[in-house]
């Protein structure tokens, strides 16, 4: 609950906030709130959604009206457009705050708690692991002559099975434990 208190006290009180979160870092509780908050918007906003719709409908020539659960897509979508940008911003920060100030970790920001498998897996993704997945991904473009997106995605997975390989052997050595 408090967590979600803290949406509240951020705007009066945000020093006390952030020494909060520095010692327990909680992001449900918010993200919760704000979803809930978008939700809440993009299913009062539905009935000006149904009648933009319907005038770029007719501006494009079409007679037939969009069907009905079309407006929807904004009230269920609205959650997953949170998630996405908030997880971007968090990457873009940690990025930042690692490059500029020394040490940010996705171990500090997702779990800090984690031992074993986990504080393994969240230590491999760091400045060099990240700029390495993006160098492998221009490079899969540039040699196998693929788009950029088959490129990245190539790269990611490569990058994803390739942490979760490292952090099992670390885990299965001993190397994870602590």
């Amino acid at each position: 609950m408090g967590g979600l208190l803290d949406l509240f006290t951020i705007l009066y009180d945000p020093q006390a906030v952030f020494a909060r979160v520095k010692e327990k870092p909680r992001c449900w509780g918010p993200f919760l709130g704000l979803a809930v908050l978008q939700v809440a918007i993009a299913a009062l906003m539905m009935p000006y959604t149904r009648a933009v719709m319907q005038t770029m409908a007719r501006a494009q020539g079409s007679s037939a009206a969009p069907p009905s659960w079309a407006s929807l897509i904004g009230v269920v979508g609205a959650p997953i457009g949170l998630a996405i940008g908030l997880l971007v911003a968090a990457a873009i920060l940690w990025m930042l705050v690692s490059v500029l100030a020394g040490e940010g970790s996705f171990r500090h920001l997702l779990a800090p708690d984690a031992t074993g498998f986990v504080k393994t897996l969240l230590w491999t993704v760091n400045r060099f692991t990240l700029w390495g997945l993006v160098l492998t991904g221009f490079g899969v473009a540039g040699t196998h002559h693929t788009t950029k997106g088959t490129a990245f995605t190539v790269a990611t997975i490569a990058f994803v099975i390739n942490a979760l390989i490292g952090a099992g052997f670390a885990a299965i050595g001993g190397g994870g434990a602590g």
